[in-house]
């Protein structure tokens, strides 16, 4: 059925239906390919496909048959270069897909995340009690390779033992951060990036400052315990809120579901 025409071209409810579909896969594959330089070898591909069509329109013989091959070696050229970056991004793509369901369907899953906040709260608030000094991070969407690599790698499960074992005061790990992703411990003794802002209070040491500063560059989380008050503060966004109590954090750490 006829809904319009432009020119000679009659445009069909099936053809507005063809072009929105169209525009949607093209739509998601440049969301998911955005930072990787194979979405603008795909954009060159579509335009040469594009002239394709027209030369096809005007039955341009030669040129067509050119353009046909050029398509079908670049097609080909394209898969094989750029396979290792496709492989990935499916993957990675799947896994977060998959990750989802588990975190919306499955009571189970809701059990483990109460399960590893109530590990960490406990580990932070049993170190307020005897006034040893910590700074934990946790990760959100932001990448924190380069912090990790200045830090000693654990790829540990997260314990509240272990984390009261690398903090304290005798052991070789106690200086610096340590930074968690999903369930793990992923390293410790990780130098964290300062706060330089100039209104911040006096009293607050080196740990608390640390916490802002990694906060202000990511959107990671930073729990800090003050050795010298046993306080308990936390950062998010270059933000600071101190002396938070235990049910606080657990009510925080909730609301961002990171585990």
């Amino acid at each position: 059925m006829e809904i319009f025409s432009i020119g000679f071209v009659e445009v069909t409810l099936i053809d507005i239906v063809d072009i929105l579909i169209v525009a949607f896969i093209i739509y998601k594959v440049h969301k998911i390919f955005l930072r990787s330089i194979f979405i603008q070898a795909l954009y060159l591909l579509f335009f040469a496909f594009i002239i394709w069509r027209i030369v096809e329109l005007f039955n341009l013989i030669l040129l067509k048959t050119l353009l046909d091959k050029f398509l079908q070696i670049a097609t080909i050229g394209l898969l094989v270069v750029f396979s290792p970056d496709i492989r990935r991004i499916l993957i990675t793509q799947r896994f977060e897909f998959l990750s989802r369901l588990q975190k919306k369907f499955s009571e189970r899953m809701k059990s483990e995340i109460q399960a590893h906040t109530q590990e960490l709260v406990e580990a932070v608030f049993e170190l307020a009690e005897t006034k040893t000094g910590a700074i934990i991070v946790v990760q959100c969407q932001d990448d924190l390779d380069e912090i990790i690599k200045t830090g000693d790698i654990l790829d540990s499960r997260l314990s509240k033992r272990v984390l009261q074992t690398i903090f304290y005061k005798s052991g070789p790990l106690h200086d610096g951060a340590v930074i968690i992703k999903d369930d793990k411990i992923i390293a410790a003794r990780c130098v964290l990036p300062v706060s330089d802002d100039p209104d911040l209070p006096a009293e607050l040491g080196l740990r608390h400052r640390s916490a802002l500063g990694i906060t202000e560059v990511t959107d990671a989380i930073a729990i800090v315990v003050s050795e010298q008050t046993g306080k308990v503060s936390f950062a998010k966004g270059g933000r600071l809120k101190r002396n938070v109590s235990e049910k606080e954090l657990i009510q925080y750490l909730h609301s961002l579901d990171l585990f």
